[in-house]
């Protein structure tokens, strides 16, 4: 189930819906009002269709849950082994869940609950991105921000002539309201493009160095208390990738779940 141990009222699916349907939107917009060829609405259909699907997955799947071996109360302590532990080097210890903390967990306080390699609490799916749930969230961004692109790339030219349209004379009201749709839905396109390129960039970046946005953000920290100079968990880039996307290349693209591990104990390089 979605991150949360209890069903989530319906008013949180909102940011959803939304983004459902503007992606919707936006793709039915070029495909049958610019309509700008079979090869181009091809293109945008396999995009959207795929990044619906990458989303459904990301907002059904749960990210990732502490084993219940973890818990304070059930797990033998010196069994416990970790490589992050607190600045006293005891282990780090979830107190709202009452259960020790994998290496790389975090505790969500949307979903009041600790999520395994939680990377950030995303509200457009009303889910935590982490562990198990990763690969779809990028997938799906992937998707928007390449559909987006391709359309402002290739909706151009349809986009001057419903300019035209406007500023001419006696237009009749079905033209004006279908040229009036698809300028409002292109420049929809354009943020998302400006929006979502560099925000995918900067995600492949971190699977590149097999970081999440939160180890990024406490780098430094961590590394303090780790006792190294670098990121233990980078593999190399090849490796890192593999282990967000799977060992099958033709499978990567595909919203099907092939993340390496169990999100509890995590490869570390030949330094630590």
């Amino acid at each position: 189930m979605p991150c949360g141990d209890e069903p989530r009222p319906l008013w949180t699916f909102i940011p959803v819906f939304f983004v459902t349907g503007l992606q919707v939107w936006v793709s039915a917009s070029y495909i049958f009002v610019a309509d700008t060829g079979q090869a181009n609405n091809c293109v945008v259909t396999y995009c959207l269709v795929m990044g619906l699907l990458s989303m459904v997955r990301a907002v059904a799947t749960d990210p990732g849950h502490v084993p219940d071996s973890w818990l304070v109360e059930c797990a033998n302590k010196s069994d416990i082994r970790t490589l992050e532990k607190k600045t006293n080097r005891e282990l780090r210890v979830c107190r709202r869940c009452k259960v020790y903390k994998p290496d790389r967990s975090h505790h969500c306080s949307s979903c009041d609950r600790c999520v395994l390699k939680m990377d950030h609490h995303c509200p457009w799916l009303n889910n935590c991105v982490g562990f198990r749930n990763q690969k779809f969230f990028l997938l799906f961004v992937f998707y928007v921000a390449s559909a987006s692109i391709f359309i402002v790339a290739t909706g151009g030219t349809f986009l001057m002539s419903c300019f035209a349209i406007l500023s001419a004379a006696n237009t009749e009201f079905e033209s004006i309201s279908l040229a009036t749709n698809y300028i409002f839905s292109y420049f929809v396109s354009l943020l998302f493009a400006c929006m979502l390129t560099p925000f995918i960039t900067f995600h492949l970046r971190l699977i590149s160095q097999n970081t999440t946005t939160i180890e990024f953000m406490e780098k430094s920290d961590r590394m303090r208390r780790l006792g190294s100079g670098g990121n233990v968990y980078d593999l190399g880039t090849v490796e890192n990738i593999v282990v967000v996307f799977g060992r099958k290349p033709a499978l990567w693209l595909i919203p099907v779940y092939t993340t390496l591990g169990n999100g509890v104990n995590w490869p570390t390089s030949s330094a630590v």
